[in-house]
């Protein structure tokens, strides 16, 4: 048979022009749709924000019945993008006794916007063709879902950018790739292929071993140096092993011996850490298993003969076996180095008993194919007995926080009714009866009045305090900076009426809850300036520094101080250092800001020397993969900034 004559010039040029022609319409492919990925997902936020906006914006209007008034908004709103905006309407419906009441504003070709009529079959079929749809609820004053936005948005945006796309990729990639494979054609033929050639020829006579005469021509390219240089030590070295084959002989049979001692000390090892030991022929199927194997089943290895890989199967959970042979198969690939899965398997009593199973491919085929595994089997029931323990315990405990932060809520809004209905019986009693009334009795309603007010602030605590958990926003990448300018907005009075002075360094952008990290800098900001000698100025500084993987954000101030002794009562409801007389307040405040706190994964404490001393409250927040901004005020010396809306004078 004659074999094919062919150029290693041709075959190393193929492989260069299918490798560039490979890499390029990867290149091409993955940038396709990563710009799609990017458009789309723009598209769907900016989808999102519009629904959450305009539900926000048509909110009074429904509340007020007021149609057209919100289908003017929704006219407003309408983008080129958006397909149609409607609204559902709960009040409207029950108004006027309709099942939906359903009005918006929809795009018909070619491109006009009119009216949204649920029984038009046009209409219908342009809001059911949607690139996109985002819903949200439209709620009342009081929390409660009125009515819901629907915002439909087309692909022609998305259409348009991957059209552009693809067209300035296929150029760019087409230039690229010409250049590329014709400097590799040129640098590979001179560089690589003639002083190859010229091996060649030098070692082409040979003896009758087969080994060169002639040693490799050392010249070309220092590479090219080194190949001939290699190639003539591997012939010496092949010379000097014949000759040392007869005594590699008897070496052989020597170690063999040795490996053979060292093989039953292994299987020693082996049993003494009551691992099972499994080998795989992973093209025959045969399969090999140790006793311990078999009695992590409950089976003695007589029992199970003969034993194959069909044997494994037969033991195996049948998901926890498509996991293995997921496993498996990334072995398989080189993907991974090590095989590992956590199984069940049926024991010999009829329950599942859990094993460790890992593994490792030992031997491979010449064209790279797995020929021979070997691993072992570790009985772990006992931890994932533990796990599922633990597991239980943790969803027994979120259940009861659920069920607490739900009676909490209630009780809140059950007791308003009743405080609102004797403070205002009171207060008629003694609009009507006050001159009947003596004075004591006067000022007895004055208490109860008071009283009254005060629960009905408390309970408004502590309904603030149940929904930390249940009614924050979604976490959304923000800048703490942001936070706090909402927070010291709110406090403005207070800080021109206390003349007080805040400082803060640039603050870090995190994951976060927008409205409920303001909440947290208003409460440490003003209880700082709250509790302070009347005779000083408060003075509130904010740092920042980062601890491995979170921020440390520290509120400290020149206030009264806290008795060290007293610092664990601070972060629990209701519990107060100081009278009403003395500071106002529920107590709820410090316990709010640490519900805050660990909702957004982190911790809250409290430092100070003593009374007269100050006080210092630090929490932690997660770091988020990107870095700190420095905001556009100019900072100090120390790195430390004045915030335009903090200082008073």
């Amino acid at each position: 048979m004659t074999r094919s004559n062919y150029s290693i010039f041709t075959v190393i040029g193929l492989v260069i022009v299918s490798t560039v022609a490979a890499v390029m319409i990867a290149s091409g492919v993955a940038n396709f749709l990563y710009a799609k990925s990017v458009i789309s997902a723009q598209l769907r936020e900016h989808t999102e924000a519009k629904a959450n906006t305009t539900a926000r914006s048509v909110a009074p209007y429904m509340q007020a019945y007021a149609v057209n008034d919100y289908l003017g908004i929704l006219a407003h709103e309408m983008e080129e993008e958006y397909r149609a905006i409607t609204v559902r309407d709960i009040r409207m419906a029950e108004l006027t006794g309709q099942k939906e009441f359903v009005s918006g504003k929809v795009r018909v070709p070619p491109g006009a916007v009119t009216d949204y009529d649920q029984g038009t079959p046009s209409h219908h079929a342009v809001t059911a063709n949607c690139f996109h749809t985002h819903r949200a609820p439209v709620l009342a004053d009081t929390g409660q879902v009125i009515g819901e936005v629907t915002v439909c948005a087309s692909d022609q945006l998305v259409q348009r950018e991957l059209e552009r796309t693809i067209r300035n990729s296929a150029i760019n990639l087409t230039l690229v790739a010409t250049i590329l494979i014709v400097v590799l054609f040129l640098v590979i033929s001179r560089v690589v292929i003639a002083p190859i050639t010229g091996i060649a020829a030098s070692v082409s006579r040979v003896d009758q071993l087969g080994i060169p005469i002639n040693p490799a021509a050392m010249t070309g390219a220092r590479e090219i140096v080194i190949l001939a240089s290699g190639f003539n030590q591997m012939v010496a070295v092949i010379r000097a092993s014949i000759e040392k084959l007869d005594q590699n002989r008897k070496e052989l049979e020597r170690h063999q011996l040795a490996l053979s001692a060292a093989d039953q000390a292994q299987r020693e090892i082996i049993w003494g850490t009551h691992a099972g030991t499994w080998e795989w022929n992973v093209e025959t199927g045969e399969t090999k298993f140790n006793e311990r194997w078999a009695e992590i089943v409950g089976y003695s290895l007589s029992e199970l003969q003969p034993v194959s890989i069909a044997t494994w199967l037969r033991f195996v959970h049948p998901q926890d076996q498509l996991r293995s042979e997921a496993e498996l198969k990334q072995c398989f690939l080189g993907e991974r180095e090590v095989y590992e899965c956590e199984c069940r398997m049926r024991h010999k009593s009829g329950d599942w008993v859990w094993v460790l199973d890992r593994g490792k491919v030992v031997e491979w085929t010449a064209d790279g194919q797995p020929l021979r595994m070997s691993g072992i089997h570790l009985d772990i029931t006992e931890r994932k007995q533990a796990e599922a323990e633990r597991e239980r315990i943790k969803n027994n405990l979120q259940r009861s926080n659920e069920d607490l932060e739900q009676f909490s809520y209630a009780i809140s809004h059950d007791l308003q009714t009743p405080l609102r209905n004797v403070s205002s019986f009171l207060q008629l009693l003694q609009r009507r009866c006050g001159s009947q009334i003596s004075s004591d009795a006067n000022e007895y309603i004055e208490f109860a009045v008071s009283g009254a007010k005060h629960m009905s602030e408390m309970i408004h605590s502590l309904l603030e305090y149940s929904r930390v958990s249940s009614q924050g926003q979604t976490f959304e990448p923000m800048e703490l900076d942001d936070a706090l300018r909402v927070a010291l907005q709110d406090l403005s009075a207070t800080l021109a009426e206390k003349n007080a002075t805040v400082t803060a360094e640039p603050l870090p952008r995190i994951m976060g809850d927008p409205l409920q990290l303001a909440r947290l800098f208003q409460n440490l900001i003003g209880n700082a300036v709250k509790y302070h000698p009347p005779d000083a100025v408060p003075k509130v500084a904010i740092t920042v520094q980062r601890m491995d993987e979170e921020w440390e954000i520290a509120v400290a101030d020149n206030g009264i101080g806290i008795p060290p002794d007293q610092i664990e009562q601070l972060f629990k409801v209701f519990r107060r250092l100081h009278t009403s007389q003395e500071y106002e307040g529920h107590g709820v405040g410090l316990a709010v800001c640490k519900r805050i706190v660990m909702r957004h994964g982190g911790r809250i404490w409290a430092e100070s020397e003593g009374a007269g001393h100050g006080s210092r409250f630090v929490f932690t927040l997660p770091v988020m993969a990107q870095p700190i901004r420095t905001p556009p005020e100019a900072s100090t010396a120390d790195g430390a900034r004045d915030i335009p809306t903090v200082s008073s004078t």
